[in-house]
């Protein structure tokens, strides 16, 4: 299937699936439109969108990845293409999950989609730039305020494990305001590891508390 095909299967699949959360409308739709100043018609579409990726993301690593509340809602509520979904899976790079994660993602949601939650996403080679410049100890703990697919966590890791660090997964900690924390968490750090950094599902700005551990290194675009 070219990609050509692919996306106009992903148009047709997320509009089904869309027209079945509307029927549904459960409360979750309507929050969320609020808290993303979006239509409900809007919403819907973005909530199939998501449940697709995570989805096709179970798929790409094969295994079960425990959805956050809303995404487990939708996933109930409307019918996945699992043909799509492994179409998906093979899109992006298979070495990477946040690089994976980036690739796939930006295929389904668009940049107009995106923007309102500020999501642009930092290339690797400038991820890893930031995180040699801002680690220098295996004991560094490591924050990152934005997570999205964890490509700055990601470089983190790989940093942390070159200064030695025995288990870099453990240092590093992530905020992430979308759905989609979970799944991100899942795929950050595959394939090196199966262990997930913490990422706390809140609004860095507005409503996380950063917990009594100290950070000694920030990292975010």
């Amino acid at each position: 299937m070219s990609r050509m095909s692919i996306r106009h299967h992903v148009t047709r699949m997320v509009a089904d699936a869309a027209k079945q959360l509307r029927r549904a409308a459960f409360p979750g739709i309507v929050e969320f439109a609020r808290e993303e100043q979006i239509h409900l018609h809007l919403a819907t579409l973005q909530l199939a969108k998501l449940a697709y990726f995570h989805r096709a993301a179970e798929v790409f690593l094969g295994k079960h990845i425990r959805p956050s509340p809303l995404v487990r809602e939708v996933l109930r509520r409307i019918r996945i293409d699992e043909e799509l979904c492994r179409r998906l899976a093979e899109t992006g790079p298979s070495d990477s999950g946040a690089e994976w994660s980036v690739a796939v993602y930006s295929n389904l949601l668009s940049p107009s989609e995106r923007r309102p939650r500020g999501q642009f996403f930092t290339p690797r080679y400038i991820a890893d730039f930031m995180a040699t410049w801002a680690m220098q100890s295996a004991r560094d703990r490591v924050l990152d305020p934005g997570t999205g697919p964890g490509t700055l966590l990601a470089s983190a890791y790989r940093r942390l494990a070159k200064l030695g660090a025995r288990d870099p997964s453990s240092r590093l900690a992530g905020v992430e305001i979308s759905p989609l924390a979970p799944t991100f968490a899942a795929l950050a750090l595959a394939p090196h590891t199966q262990r997930r950094p913490t990422i706390h599902a809140s609004d860095f700005l507005t409503g996380f508390r950063v917990p009594r551990r100290r950070y000694d290194a920030v990292i975010g675009n």
